[in-house]
């Protein structure tokens, strides 16, 4: 579950092996959320992971089928593939998405503007006799009317497009407890808060001048007989 300033949102994951030997594995991975707006969304992957560099590096690809219902009722689909290289103390990423070409209309205004205008041109013919008088023919009045109708359309549809990642872990001691582990952040942090000249971080540096930290790692565990989908990742906020 997720909460942030303005929406709530739960979720499922779930990875699933489904065939692997010593080096390689292949795994599923469907994921179903719902957002307290009206959204939900569903993604269901199929990817492949194996060892290389000796056991130091993972290399992968992944294929998802993502479909989203939005709080206006309409179900947008789209496919993605990915590409993943993780090490010990790298992690990259790249996504490319292509959805279907489907345009949903959510919204519509009509505006009609009319304009008038009046324009009169006075002018005097040749003065000319007829029967017993003189006659002389002018003053014409012309009016113009301009009716403009405009029609807007808002609508969603899904956007092709891509996106990357890239994580580095940090040099600190992540096989605490993850209890521990923040506990012992909270008291480096409010030590960092009140600097003295000359002091020691517990790694050896300088922490005169600090004011924050944020940290954030990934520990490589698991059993032999699944290393390619082995790992757990602790990030802590301070």
């Amino acid at each position: 579950m997720r909460l942030g300033e303005k929406t709530l949102e739960g979720y499922v994951d779930l990875i699933a092996p489904l065939g692997s030997d010593e080096h390689s594995q292949w795994f599923f991975n469907p994921r179903l959320s719902a957002i307290d707006n009206g959204a939900q969304e569903l993604n269901l992957g199929l990817g492949y992971r194996t060892l290389v560099a000796n056991g130091k590096a993972i290399v992968g690809v992944n294929a998802y089928y993502d479909s989203r219902w939005t709080p206006y009722n309409n179900q947008v689909n789209q496919w993605g593939l990915g590409l993943e290289a993780l090490t010990d103390s790298v992690d990259a990423r790249i996504n490319y998405y292509h959805p279907e070409d489907k345009r949903y209309v959510i919204a519509t205004q009509d505006k009609t503007t009319v304009d008038t205008l009046v324009q009169t041109n006075t002018y005097y013919d040749d003065p000319y006799a007829t029967s017993h008088r003189i006659d002389q023919d002018g003053n014409t009045t012309t009016t113009t009317t301009t009716t403009i109708k405009q029609h807007y359309d808002r609508f969603e549809q899904g956007m092709r497009g891509y996106d990357a990642e890239v994580g580095v872990k940090l040099p600190l001691n992540l096989k605490l407890t993850p209890g521990e582990s923040i506990r012992r952040l909270l008291r480096l942090r409010r030590s960092l808060r009140r600097p003295r000249a000359g002091s020691q971080g517990p790694a050896g540096d300088q922490s005169a001048g600090l004011s924050h930290l944020r940290c954030g790692g990934v520990q490589q565990q698991g059993s032999q007989r699944h290393p390619v989908l082995r790992g757990s990742a602790l990030q802590c906020p301070v």
